[in-house]
């Protein structure tokens, strides 16, 4: 749909899955969570299910699909766990995958914007609210046990509490002014947007002007798959698995070294370049009364003006604060009490049973 020219649009909402982002499709960024957060079974389980996932979204039960899925993703995960993986892995996918017409068209609202998602909330929030710019993110909620783990059960996800969320964020301003959204084949589309007064529909063509300000990129991520974990790349990753660890087996355990020229003829055109960089000038030197941070600051200006890299005003505490949410300082642990001596009497008969 073409944009009409940017207006004073006040309050936005917005349907993440196949509008803001460009696929629908929730399946990778669930694979994303049980490999991060649990590791390659759960994976691989989740894969397994997927052509029933599939087969409940042909059916029309995509509710039901994505439920399934959250379960076997997250049931009995650690909350941080989640919450870890949705604030360093997930975004760096997302933002991938944005629409940059549609998210011009909600970014340039200066009032309030809302994003709808099928996914848990905990999922969207954080690329939603920093990268986004969204003020607020509705979508089904994760429930938890007494321990602080997933349950699995998702709760709030149908059209009806969308709707009744959506309504009750804007019951001061009366009417969103725009929603942005697919107008068949989702439910959650379907539940806000005869809520706005304008609406936009995919495919998205860019106004040939915009208010919105510039996209901020994910800078920091710490996720160990690269590519995006579609059915066809998690099979390509779980069928590589079990080849690369025994590579690596025959390799560092074996020492086998005659092995390595034939790993690097694989690559038809193997190219190195090296670059020679010019020696500091003496006035950017610590002999010249520079500080060791102030050397250090200019050579990686350098080294990235070099590489093609651009420069940032992040700092180590900034990187703590996205990757782990703290500050990277590690508070020492008290000190033990001491055990009490039948409990030092038991562990020696143990030792003495099992040794």
């Amino acid at each position: 749909m073409v944009m009409a020219p940017p207006r004073a649009r006040r309050f936005v909402v917005a349907e993440l899955e196949g509008s803001l982002l460009r696929s629908a499709d929730t399946f990778p960024y669930f694979m994303l969570v049980a490999f991060e957060a649990s590791g390659v079974p759960r994976f691989a389980a989740l894969l397994a299910l997927w052509p029933l996932l599939r087969l409940l979204e042909l059916l029309g039960r995509g509710d039901l699909s994505l439920r399934l899925a959250a379960f076997v993703a997250t049931a009995g995960v650690p909350r941080s766990e989640i919450e870890a993986v949705s604030r360093a892995v997930l975004p760096k996918f997302m933002a991938d995958d944005v629409d940059a017409a549609a998210w011009e068209a909600f970014a340039g609202c200066e009032g309030t914007r809302v994003v709808v998602t099928r996914m848990p909330r905990v999922m969207a929030e954080r690329f939603a609210k920093e990268h986004l710019g969204a003020h607020e993110v509705v979508g089904c909620e994760l429930e938890y046990s007494r321990l602080k783990r997933s349950t699995g059960v998702v709760s709030g996800g149908d059209g009806d509490a969308v709707a009744d969320r959506v309504r009750a964020l804007f019951a001061d301003s009366d009417r969103p002014d725009l929603g942005i959204g697919r107008s068949a084949g989702s439910e959650v589309a379907r539940a806000f947007l005869p809520l706005c007064r304008e609406q936009l529909h995919p495919p998205f063509t860019a106004a040939d002007t915009t208010t919105a300000p510039p996209f901020r990129p994910v800078i920091f991520h710490d996720g160990r798959l690269v590519c995006r974990p579609t059915p066809f790349m998690s099979l390509v990753i779980l069928v590589w698995l079990p080849l690369g660890v025994l590579v690596a087996f025959v390799r560092i355990a074996v020492g086998l070294m005659a092995m390595d020229p034939i790993f690097f003829f694989m690559n038809p055109r193997p190219v190195y370049e090296v670059t020679f960089l010019n020696q500091l000038p003496a006035e950017a030197t610590c002999a010249a009364g520079k500080s060791p941070v102030d050397v250090a600051n200019y050579v990686q200006r350098i080294l990235a003006a070099t590489l093609g890299f651009e420069c940032t005003s992040l700092t180590r505490k900034d990187k703590y604060r996205v990757l782990a949410g703290n500050d990277g300082i590690v508070n020492a642990k008290p000190p033990q009490a001491a055990e009490p001596a039948w409990q030092r009497r038991a562990k020696e008969v143990l030792r003495f049973l099992l040794h």
